[in-house]
């Protein structure tokens, strides 16, 4: 399996599309914690925004609440 890099979005960051920000797919609201998807797709970037602050992992929309996040500054880091 080989490494490859996404932006918080889960798009190549040397796409021809990589500055563009999409639109939210999905928005769930779990309380205190919302999540954002912007792609279906079996495996997205996801964005966990809780306390003000927002923060970003790759992965099923099923698993996002136990999935890793971290800085949405950040590029993702995922197997291909």
């Amino acid at each position: 399996m080989a490494k490859k890099f996404l932006n918080h979005f889960g798009i190549d960051p040397n796409d021809h599309n990589a500055d563009k920000e999409p639109l939210p797919y999905i928005i769930d609201d779990q309380g205190d914690v919302t999540y954002v998807c912007f792609f279906d797709t079996p495996k997205r970037a996801i964005h966990k925004i809780a306390d003000g602050k927002v923060e970003v992992a790759y992965g099923a929309w099923a698993d996002r609440a136990s999935l890793t996040y971290g800085p949405v500054n950040e590029l993702l880091t995922v197997e291909d």
